[in-house]
């Protein structure tokens, strides 16, 4: 082999060892990515869940619907003024519902 050759060989090594490592890497940052979310979400719905089952106990006969689609910082004050007795229409009102 020449050494032109060997040059061009050489580069289309590096490449394809590049273009690997780049898919390997992505592949890892794709998956601590869906990892992040999935634990966000995860959090997210635990709120849900305890501001919903604590409202039941509290309001029986209450609609819930409107606790439907709220952010986790939602929940948690929900939560809190749940916990302090807040009128239930100041915690609407509050929460912009």
């Amino acid at each position: 082999m020449n050494r032109d050759d060997k040059f061009w060989h050489d580069l289309n090594e590096r490449e394809e060892a590049w273009a690997y490592e780049k898919a390997e890497f992505d592949k890892i940052a794709h998956y601590v990515d869906g990892e992040a979310k999935g634990k966000a979400e995860g959090k997210k719905e635990k709120s849900k869940s305890h501001v919903i089952k604590f409202y039941k106990m509290k309001y029986p006969n209450e609609d819930i619907s409107w606790l439907e689609n709220l952010t986790e910082k939602q929940y948690d004050e929900i939560f809190d003024m749940l916990l302090n007795n807040e009128d239930l229409e100041v915690i609407k009102r509050i929460i912009g519902k």
